[in-house]
């Protein structure tokens, strides 16, 4: 029985006469409000299923799934696929939302589907080369890459995935003339860039130039500082570099010899190695470097690492340091522990670095307290026991910019606080800049 006309003659039980009468009058009124109100709700439901048909549901689903809620997007890219289930753009956006959310098999069902019925169709195309560069098949993108370019020889988007996919499979020349040819017949700026990005491989060697001044508020008339090195990649010991250091301390001139190596040690680890010598005074008689550095999971770096000083006296430094990229930033946090008589002294060093437009393109803050082995101008002084400081805290930025194909010119800028005997301080701001040619 339904439930209104149930209630009604549950209450003519009770009531009896014009009552029952009244009653059930006013029953079946309310009863037909609460059917009026169910065909209100399903008629809601079904204009807003309508409102989301068409053009206007699938520039939803676009706004969901650029928003990265590929879920939902998928949902109504379903409903819309019900009414007209043939529609490639509604396809070939399903199977990118799978792309996204690195489903690449789904994805790949989805473009196929597409291109079965829509062979010469580019947005497909793009959408499966897309999916075989991101899933590491740059032999697959290729195939789909010529295929695209058979139908639109001038397509930029294509032929930019070609020299990625060419570079992905080891075939840096063919894909540094393609992106130079490219470039200079369509005047592509993007296109430049990566050709100048895959020279950059080809690159053997590079000499940098430069100099520093230190400026004190009390003890030391300004201390200069410059050096001049040479590297060239070499296949056993990696990066190996040559440097003449020379300094101005004191009212006197030294001069310092160095080299430094980064030998690979199989795919995630690699090494630092230093050595210097120098006769003067101003300068350690020796120095000494050595870190292993180990690549970790979710884009984390670890070192751990040892220097060593020679003065009058042997001193040993240990340092260890973890680093993220994210994005566009690096993130550093480093210590140096330095035992010695009068107790263990610790300095710590946290960097953030914003890369511009490529890893040589960046901007960099570093905030410090106590002193680094690593800064060659002036810092490595004060690990001499006649000049050893008690105390330092100090601010760090450094830039850095290729000012001209192959050229990069690097800015910098220090003030530290150094405590020089108890309870006297004094302030010690620099600045440096300098040249880098590859080549």
């Amino acid at each position: 029985m339904p439930y209104c006309e149930q209630n009604n003659e549950q209450g003519g039980k009770m009531l009896s006469g014009n009552t029952f009468t009244t009653i059930k009058k006013v029953g079946f009124k309310y009863c037909g409000v609460y059917i009026g109100f169910i065909f209100m709700l399903f008629g809601s439901v079904s204009y807003g299923q309508d409102s989301l048909s068409g053009e206007k549901g699938f520039k939803k689903a676009q706004q969901l799934a650029f928003h990265g809620k590929h879920p939902e997007a998928r949902n109504l890219l379903s409903h819309l696929l019900k009414t007209d289930p043939g529609n490639a753009d509604v396809q070939t956006l399903m199977g990118r939302t799978y792309t996204w959310d690195n489903l690449y098999d789904s994805a790949r069902y989805w473009f196929n589907k597409v291109l079965a019925a829509h062979p010469a169709n580019t947005d497909a195309l793009n959408a499966m080369i897309d999916a075989e560069l991101w899933s590491d098949h740059p032999a697959k993108a290729l195939e789909y890459i010529d295929r695209g370019l058979q139908i639109d020889a001038k397509n930029e988007d294509f032929m930019m995935k070609k020299v990625r996919a060419l570079d992905n499979l080891g075939h840096k020349e063919e894909a540094l003339h393609l992106a130079d040819s490219f470039a200079m017949a369509y005047g592509n700026n993007e296109m430049r860039e990566k050709a100048r990005q895959l020279r950059r491989a080809f690159f053997k060697s590079d000499i940098v130039f430069t100099s520093d001044i230190d400026l004190f508020s009390s003890t030391f008339s300004p201390w200069y500082y410059s050096s001049l090195s040479y590297g060239y990649k070499t296949k056993v010991l990696g990066t190996v570099i040559g440097r003449v250091n020379y300094a101005r301390r004191f009212n006197e001139n030294g001069y310092q010899l160095e080299a430094d190596a980064y030998p690979s040690i199989g795919k995630k680890m690699y090494a630092y190695v230093n050595a210097g010598y120098s006769p003067s005074s101003i300068f350690p008689v020796a120095r000494g470097g050595l870190s292993l550095y180990r690549n970790l999971p979710a884009a984390f770096e670890a070192e751990l690492g040892a220097r060593y000083l020679y003065f009058s006296s042997s001193t040993f430094i240990y340092t260890a340091s973890v680093g993220k990229y994210y994005k566009n930033f690096w993130f550093s946090l480093r210590t140096f522990v330095t035992p010695g008589d009068g107790g263990t002294s610790a300095s710590f060093y946290l960097s953030a670095r914003y890369y511009l437009a490529n890893a040589d393109n960046y901007f960099t803050l570093r905030l410090g307290s106590g002193l680094s082995p690593d800064e060659r101008a002036a810092d490595v002084v004060f690990f001499s026991p006649s000049q050893k400081l008690l105390s330092s805290k100090n601010i760090k930025v450094d830039f850095q910019k290729e000012i001209f194909h192959d050229y990069y010119l690097g800015l910098r800028a220090a003030f530290s606080h150094d405590e020089i005997n108890p309870g006297i301080f004094r302030e010690n701001p620099s600045f440096g800049l300098s040249l880098e040619k590859r080549f």
